[in-house]
């Protein structure tokens, strides 16, 4: 703990040394609201609504988290004129990569809550005011990545988007070329079993990108007196992957998965004097197919993997704003959810039964909600509430389960200076299941097979949080945030039968997150246009180990990220550049026979040049990597659970990671 405050110290200290006492005005409006107008980012090289959320002041953005089932359990923190697209494979991310800047009239930061504004769970929000203008674009991207081994990635976009009147429409055919990671390499593997010479072989990773096809569609018009928003969203990719080792261990691990998902989404607002119902309806369809193979001397692995998944969401709120200073919120959300997959292990030619290989599940799930948000005074806010969830998950071969939470919320947010805030939150979180965790999965290269579990709760976490933000310099900001986490059935692995493990509930866990975010403007030190962001996140976790009982970190948790990003504007050149520095991290994972340690070091840099000779064409080149990283995998293999086995073998892979450059051209008409 001493490095967070270390860290902590420097950046107190650095900005008094550059007078962060002294504070300036800080775009427009103080206390709740911070309002950003168009001409806030005028002298920045941007081109859609994604980069200026990214450029707002101690914002930290958060998309759409698609793991977790529901709608508003799901949210991100941005919203558009006030509203949450009705989407969640189309995530908030996306939908504001196809806004451009000319589109924008302002954003609003919303810090600690503001009547009238659905807060989406979050403590700051950030509200995108879109112009009323007619008009129509044709906006068509072209990008390219170079990856490391030679092999070309090609992708691009061509979208519609406009407005007539109180109309709004939009149309996006993609092709979708995404990275996954940056781990593909070559470099060498390091075999170790006891009382045996170590042994050597060559080791290779390949297959970073997804790749595929989406087609986004949306509509908002005026319907019964209210504003009224559709969207729709068609998608399929394919990820095809490689591990594989020469000899004299020689080994091939082939995986490659195929998801295809379609959404369709509504949403209808409408006010009623003082009061404003909001309604919400949501279709989601999925299919993930997977194939995971293990082919060695003398061994011949296969798995197979099908499930099919659907998601039905309606979404009811009622807002009443009695005053500038009081408003109340009632909700009621009810989903239903399925999964059917099935699954096959098949070793040397023979089937191997699976736990959970062939599961059916449906939940209904249903949420009511009730929440005040009362500016007691000008510079105190009081955000109180609770909401309740009740559950029935019913599972092929188990007893069907009634779960039912009550998730209390408290915020308090004090202004006690110009550009300045303390916020206290405590809430009561209760995670998501993930319907994947059902039913068993592979992944011979790295933990093998992890078998289902038809019996998994949810997680709880009684969080407790802190944040102390100021804002300086106009365009500075100093975040210091503090979560404690006291987590009931934590998600991680135990025995499940068979020989195998997989996800279970633990039943007590602690966690601690720090997180420090500034941006610290460098004009006043004579470099003009120039921003340093330097940002880090730091979870301490405990929990007993179900294994040998000692307390270690909690599984699949990464220690820290420290990032430290220089941006730099040069308007006479109509460019900017974005220096990426990411620190080493750690990131081990706990099963009952192994032990899997994942670390990345030294660095992670990239490197990203944005020229804009004209506002509607754009050149984009981003160097990923530059200082190739080390991609470490350090596997402990015992031959039965970790307290009693003794270790069979040491698995230590050090893949030498490659750079990749993306050029990406936009062109607006």
């Amino acid at each position: 703990m001493s490095f967070v405050f270390r860290y902590l110290l420097a950046v107190l200290a650095t900005a008094i040394v550059f007078g962060l006492g002294s504070p300036a005005a800080h775009a427009e409006g103080e206390g709740a609201v911070l309002t950003y107008p168009a001409s806030y980012f005028a002298t920045m090289e941007l081109n859609t609504v994604r980069d200026m959320v990214t450029r707002l002041p101690g914002f930290v953005f958060i998309d759409t988290d698609t793991t977790k089932r529901g709608f508003a359990s799901s949210a991100g923190n941005v919203l558009v004129d006030g509203v949450r697209p009705a989407s969640k494979t189309d995530v908030v991310s996306a939908v504001l990569d196809r806004i451009a800047i000319s589109q924008v009239d302002r954003i609003e930061v919303i810090r600690g809550g503001a009547p009238g504004i659905d807060m989406q769970g979050q403590t700051v929000v950030a509200n995108v005011i879109l112009k009323r203008t007619d008009e129509n674009h044709l906006i068509a991207t072209l990008l390219n990545t170079v990856y490391g081994d030679g092999h070309l990635g090609p992708g691009g976009s061509i979208e519609f988007n406009g407005r007539t009147g109180d109309d709004s429409y939009d149309l996006t055919l993609t092709r979708i070329n995404r990275i996954n990671d940056d781990s593909a390499g070559n470099g060498v593997r390091f075999l170790t079993v006891p009382g045996q010479a170590t042994t050597t072989d060559g080791a290779h990773r390949r297959g970073a990108e997804q790749v595929g096809y989406a087609v986004n569609a949306s509509l908002s018009r005026p319907v019964l007196q209210g504003a009224f928003a559709a969207n729709l969203t068609l998608q399929q990719t394919i990820y095809n992957s490689a591990v594989f080792y020469d000899a004299p261990n020689a080994a091939d691990f082939p995986a490659n998965s195929k998801v295809r998902s379609a959404e369709m989404g509504a949403n209808w607002d409408r006010n009623f004097g003082a009061v404003k119902l909001s309604l919400v309806a949501l279709q989601r369809l999925e299919r993930d197919q997977n194939f995971n193979a293990s082919i060695a001397s003398g061994s011949n692995q296969v798995f197979n993997s099908v499930s099919d998944t659907a998601e039905s969401i309606l979404r009811g709120t009622v807002r009443y704003v009695s005053s500038q200073t009081l408003m109340i919120q009632g909700g009621i959300e009810g989903a239903y959810n399925s999964l059917n997959g099935s699954s096959s292990f098949i070793s040397n030619g023979v089937a191997v039964a699976v736990p959970a290989a062939n599961p059916k599940v449906n939940e209904k799930r249903g949420e009511a909600s009730l929440l005040a948000s009362w500016h007691l005074a000008p510079d105190w806010a009081l955000e109180a509430g609770a909401r309740f969830e009740f559950s029935t998950i019913v599972a092929q071969g188990v007893p069907a389960r009634d779960l039912n939470f009550l998730k209390p919320r408290l915020l308090i947010s004090w202004s006690p200076i110009p550009g300045g805030q303390i916020r206290v939150r405590a809430e009561r979180v209760v995670g998501q299941l993930d319907f994947t965790n059902f039913i068993a999965s592979s992944n011979f290269s790295g933990a093998g097979i992890s078998a289902g579990n038809l019996l998994l709760r949810p997680d709880q976490r009684w969080q407790f949080e802190g944040d102390l933000e100021y804002h300086f310099w106009d365009k500075g900001a100093l975040v210091l945030s503090y979560t404690r986490e006291n987590i009931t059935d934590l998600l991680d692995y135990i025995p499940i039968g068979g020989g195998l493990d997989g996800p279970g509930n633990i039943p007590k866990a602690t966690n601690n997150i720090y997180n420090v975010e500034m941006s610290l403007p460098l004009d006043r030190l004579g470099i003009e246009g120039g921003t340093l962001k330097p940002s880090l996140v730091w979870k301490d976790g405990a929990v007993a180990d179900p294994v040998t009982g000692a307390t270690r970190q909690i599984s699949g948790t990464q220690d820290k990220l420290l990032q430290v990003d220089v941006l730099q504007d040069i308007q006479s050149w109509d460019s900017s550049l974005d220096l990426t520095i990411q620190s080493a991290f750690q990131r081990p994972t706990f099963r009952i026979a192994q032990v899997n340690d994942l670390r990345l070091h030294p660095l992670y840099v990239g490197l990203a040049w944005d020229y804009k000779p004209k506002p509607d064409l754009d050149l984009q080149i981003k160097f990923f990597n530059i200082v190739p990283y080390q991609f470490d995998q350090i596997q402990y293999n015992y031959a039965g659970p970790r307290n009693l086995s003794p270790l069979t073998s040491i698995q230590d892979v050090h893949t030498h990671s490659e750079p990749r450059i993306l050029l990406q051209l936009r062109k607006t008409f």
